[in-house]
């Protein structure tokens, strides 16, 4: 019984700590007052705990994707790439970018190899003179959270 309250204690102290770290990170972004930050939690690695998605820039050229894991008490990045005029899906084992700006699209697959994101080009279209709108993608879109919203992460972590 002992044994088992001290597994319970340590993890909840480490979703305490992912949690708080998730957070700061997002407050790290924000700082400059000129930035927009929005994010999603996503668990790419399959390890039971969700990744920070955090989507920032100054302007929809600007924009970049980061990505955060939590891993032996630290987190790291495992992703940074643009990410202008972009919108994201999620599939089952991956993430879909949809880059679409101009009349040119770009479908991204964007799946975990062990150590970091890869992106994959699977699709492109190109509606310049035409009356086509873009293809969307059958995934579900995935809601972006502004950066001083703290619940899904706290709820992710069991802090609410």
């Amino acid at each position: 019984v002992a044994e088992d309250y001290a597994d319970s204690v340590s993890e909840e102290n480490v979703n305490e700590s992912i949690c708080y770290s998730y957070i700061q990170a997002l407050y790290d972004y924000a700082e400059d007052e000129n930035v927009s930050c929005e994010y999603f939690l996503h668990d790419i690695t399959k390890d039971g705990i969700p990744e920070l998605w955090i989507k920032a820039g100054t302007c929809e050229a600007d924009y970049t994707l980061m990505v955060y894991t939590y891993e032996n008490g630290l987190y790291k990045t495992i992703c940074e790439k643009p990410a202008g005029h972009s919108v994201f899906y999620k599939g089952s084992d991956y993430i879909l970018q949809q880059y679409a700006h101009q009349g040119v699209a770009t479908w991204i697959k964007l799946t975990y190899d062990g150590n970091m994101v890869m992106e994959k080009t699977i699709f492109e279209e190109n509606t310049i003179g035409t009356d086509s709108d873009y293809k969307i993608p059958t995934e579900q879109k995935i809601e972006l959270y502004t950066f001083n919203n703290e619940q899904p992460i706290k709820k992710a972590f069991g802090m609410e």
